[in-house]
């Protein structure tokens, strides 16, 4: 698996960690809960963009080259 698919997967289960602890055992504010979450979810959206712009970048730069998609030469 790609590091990005891994990390996003984390991001996503600490998320869903966080919110059932909160839901649970109420160890935060409502306020410091929510900026937790926000921060997770944020760091998510900037993972997947990253590794969505990086994957186009290279598919671009295979078809400049002349290689298709697929990763097979002409």
């Amino acid at each position: 698996m790609k590091l990005s698919v891994v990390i996003s997967l984390a991001l996503f289960l600490l998320g869903v960690l966080l919110f059932l602890i909160q839901m649970w055992f109420t160890p935060w504010s409502t306020e410091l809960f929510i900026k937790l979450l926000v921060t997770v979810g944020a760091a998510l959206v900037i993972v997947l963009v990253f590794s969505f712009v990086n994957k186009e970048y290279r598919e671009s730069k295979n078809l400049k080259k002349g290689a298709r998609l697929d990763g097979d030469e002409n």
